[in-house]
């Protein structure tokens, strides 16, 4: 099931227990693999000072209509972690702390099993992996980036501007980032389309804007994604036929 981290921003966090944990704030990617590292929750009256990190392991399927999603961790345990400063980008030593007392898998120890919320698709050519070597890194861990930041970002093909990130397609279960959505035209010829993240060259988060190795005119040609209809395997087929490449 492919969700829209747009939509999952407006959703609750349930305790196993089902208490109400908080709103969703934000997600955390690692922009290596395109997967989804952590939940940030806003711990509301309960936790005024606190926000709450949580891994995808521990995350049971959206409920759409009730706009929520159940952790499989008590009110308590979640009250007994380790405090995390929002406000701060999240350290090795942070993620340490929330790993060993939740007993988590250390994802950044090379594990390469699809595990939902430990490995994410395959970072690409080598092309991209040596530009992304090259690339600024955020404070904090070297590949973590949030979302909702993100989402916004200027797109740049390899001959100038070609849109902005609308937002990102994750997929469920395995907590996959499968494809960006980016809106691209001028004015009445505005539409949105999709490209998958391994054809991102380049992250700059102090211009907010990412790189991709596509021409504008590729980017802007691209068939149009309707944000209200699922993403299927005919409109995939299309995508990847339009661009000639490969799926992997």
């Amino acid at each position: 099931m492919l969700l829209s981290i747009k939509h999952l921003l407006q959703y609750s966090l349930l305790s196993s227990d089902e208490e109400d944990l908080g709103q969703i704030r934000d997600y955390y990617f690692d922009d290596y693999y395109w997967i989804v590292r952590y939940v940030c929750v806003d711990g509301r009256e309960w936790l005024p000072d606190r926000k709450i990190l949580l891994s995808p392991v521990v995350l049971n399927r959206p409920d759409r209509r009730g706009k929520s999603i159940t952790a499989l961790v008590t009110k308590k345990r979640v009250e007994e972690s380790p405090s995390y400063d929002a406000d701060e980008p999240i350290s090795r030593h942070m993620e340490n702390e929330i790993v060993t007392y939740y007993n988590w898998p250390l994802y950044w120890q090379g594990m390469t099993a699809r595990v939902p919320g430990i490995a994410g698709m395959p970072p690409g050519s080598p092309e991209r992996n040596r530009a992304h070597a090259k690339q600024e890194k955020p404070k904090g861990d070297p590949h973590l980036r949030s979302a909702k930041q993100v989402i916004g970002y200027k797109v740049r093909a390899e001959d100038g501007p070609a849109g902005k990130i609308d937002d990102l397609i994750v997929e469920y279960g395995f907590w996959n980032i499968n494809y960006i959505v980016i809106t691209t035209g001028a004015a009445a010829l505005k539409k949105k389309v999709l490209i998958p993240p391994r054809w991102i060259i380049r992250i700059n988060g102090a211009q907010s804007e990412v790189y991709v190795d596509l021409s504008r005119e590729a980017v802007r040609g691209g068939p149009e994604f309707d944000p209200a209809a699922p993403v299927n395997r005919e409109y995939e087929e299309r995508l990847y036929d339009y661009y000639g490449r490969p799926r992997i």
